[in-house]
């Protein structure tokens, strides 16, 4: 098992952990909808330039109105 396999699973399993803690937050604010927001969050991790980098993302459009307050 390489260097790069054991980081990535680590950051996995960190990404798990926080999309745990926003789901958790959406559902105390009652911004669920059609549950497409709570369950549309993923994790990404990325390799450049020698850094590793891990980025949770949901794409659901509902998120924008939420943060944006519209």
């Amino acid at each position: 098992m390489g260097k790069n396999t054991i980081i990535r699973d680590a950051l996995k399993t960190a990404g798990e952990f926080y999309i745990e803690i926003l789901q958790k937050e959406l559902l105390f604010q009652e911004h669920i909808a059609s549950r497409r927001l709570v369950d549309g969050f993923k994790t990404f991790i990325h390799y450049s330039g020698g850094s590793v980098r891990m980025e949770i993302r949901n794409d659901t459009p509902y998120m924008w109105m939420v943060n944006d307050g519209n």
